[in-house]
């Protein structure tokens, strides 16, 4: 019974690795696309990603691109080595173009050598 409550807690504390950008020595691991709930024409939403700096240097965001429709917000800019921070992003379907379904990149760009690329999906419904 111990071991099966364990397992449990273990899950429940487990974070969406969907929703994880790990930067690492040699490489940045980014989801392949993220897809957003279908949104209703008028509608906002957000979706929250956790950036993990696993470098021994500083990461700094120096800026945030994002389309039209979207915005995005980030806690820390610099990145302290082994630690982590939140990026959220917003959308309003009432500015993404009248496209039903559509595929975003946001770009962060840093001091590495490589932007980081976020790819998100999603569909718009009329009312």
């Amino acid at each position: 019974l111990l071991i099966i409550l364990a397992f449990s807690l273990s899950l429940s504390f487990a974070q969406d690795d969907s929703k994880i950008i790990r930067i690492t020595n040699t490489q940045i691991i980014t989801p392949d696309t993220i897809v957003l709930d279908t949104l209703t024409k008028g509608e906002q939403t957000y979706i929250k990603l956790i950036i993990k700096n696993e470098r021994k240097n500083t990461v700094q965001i120096t800026n945030i691109k994002t389309p039209p429709g979207t915005g995005a917000s980030i806690n820390n800019q610099i990145i302290k080595p082994k630690s982590q921070t939140e990026l959220y992003i917003g959308f309003d379907s009432n500015w993404i173009p009248k496209t039903k379904d559509f595929v975003y990149k946001i770009t962060l760009e840093t001091n590495l050598i490589k932007n980081i690329n976020i790819w998100v999906k999603g569909y718009i419904k009329d009312k």
